[in-house]
């Protein structure tokens, strides 16, 4: 292992296997003495299957995937400075979600390409007939044009400008029965995109030789928009908080960093803000909700909110409540940012609710 080589982690797909999948790549790549100067190649495998029997066998959700995949990059392949992503079909999403969760974080990556071999980034026909066949799929079930997932990965990453941000190249398959062409070049208008006309979902990430087309897009992607271009780049530092958006460190606070993405939207955060001081001067005791459709950025407004106006409130406080059980084990954590004493460890969750002082501002659907 080299760590001064930028690390080409390949990501297969559904159904796939960590090697198997990408059929003679590894072995063109050492072959090429241009490309094995430059990569280290790695893999990141998953559990997956095409069909799942209940209470027998698992399929992770793509969220718990992406987290996965996090993991293996801070710990397995944690000395690489530089790392292009080639992703294959459901691994394209994997790959997609860690990306936006570490956007969103604000945290710091080492991601400098993306290569997307076959992705339905806008979901899959296929999968939306499968689903009706084995229902208890969640991965297949989450590669539906129509799943929530992927309507808000999609907004996020366009809100985000992550094309932007990241190098990406989008890989279709002509002969493709799977994944449709407007699903694999990811959105209207994009120019980063090579069409194979001769393969198929399967066959276009298993090249016969060093001439093969999707081999050939690789080591261009590669060798002349990446690895050249970031010879002297070190690893990502980490972002600084939105200036303006600094943490007052004597009220208690457990809130996520602010979005240095985040743009506009002023009416809506005055409004909000009109809202909430309104409740406060009137002593009514009914929270503030936020309310939408899935992705159209209600957690980042609410997020920028908080950091924007801190100094109005008393305590910044966060709490993920998609279920009752997390809405009331959140609570309990916020025990040790409130300050509470430990010995109450019998009475945290009381002791928290009575706190409370409202107005509230809650995020839901």
């Amino acid at each position: 292992m080299n760590t001064n080589k930028t690390l080409l982690l390949f990501i297969h797909g559904l159904g796939g296997n960590s090697k198997k999948t990408w059929g003679k790549f590894p072995q063109l790549i050492k072959q090429d003495p241009q490309l094995d100067s430059m990569v280290d190649v790695g893999f990141y495998s998953y559990p997956t299957t095409l069909v799942r029997i209940p209470f027998i066998s698992s399929a992770p959700k793509i969220q718990t995937l992406a987290d996965g995949l996090a993991s293996q990059l801070k710990h397995t392949y944690k000395d690489y400075q530089r790392i292009i992503i080639v992703a294959h079909s459901l691994g394209g999403l994997v790959a997609r979600k860690y990306l936006v969760n570490l956007a969103l974080q604000q945290q710091s990556h080492r991601v400098v390409g993306l290569m997307l071999y076959a992705v339905p980034n806008d979901g899959s026909g296929l999968a939306s007939v499968a689903k009706y066949v084995n229902r208890w799929h969640p991965q297949l079930r989450q590669l539906c044009r129509d799943s929530d997932l992927i309507d808000t990965l999609n907004n996020t990453w366009s809100s985000l400008e992550l094309n932007n941000l990241i190098a990406c190249k989008y890989i279709i398959a002509g002969e493709d029965s799977v994944v449709s062409k407007t699903s694999a070049q990811g959105y209207w208008g994009n120019h980063a995109v090579e069409t194979v006309v001769d393969k198929g979902h399967i066959n276009l990430v298993k090249p016969d030789d060093s001439t093969d087309l999707a081999f050939v897009i690789l080591k261009n992607f590669v060798s002349d928009e990446l690895v050249e271009q970031t010879k002297q780049i070190t690893d990502h530092q980490p972002t600084d908080l939105t200036p303006g958006l600094v943490a007052n460190s004597d009220i208690p606070n457990n809130l996520p960093h602010p979005n240095r993405y985040f743009s506009g939207r002023t009416d809506q955060l005055d409004k909000l803000h009109q809202s909430l001081q309104e409740k406060s001067l009137a002593a009514v005791t009914q929270p503030v909700a936020v309310h939408g459709l899935g992705g159209v950025g209600k957690t980042q407004l609410a997020i920028q909110y908080t950091w924007q106006y801190q100094s109005t409130y008393s305590a910044l406080l966060w709490v993920e409540a998609e279920t009752q059980l997390g809405w009331e084990s959140g609570l309990e954590r916020l025990a040790e940012v409130l300050g509470i004493d430990p010995t109450q460890s019998e009475h945290r969750l009381q002791a928290v609710r009575e706190w409370f002082i409202v107005p509230t501002l809650y995020v839901g659907m």
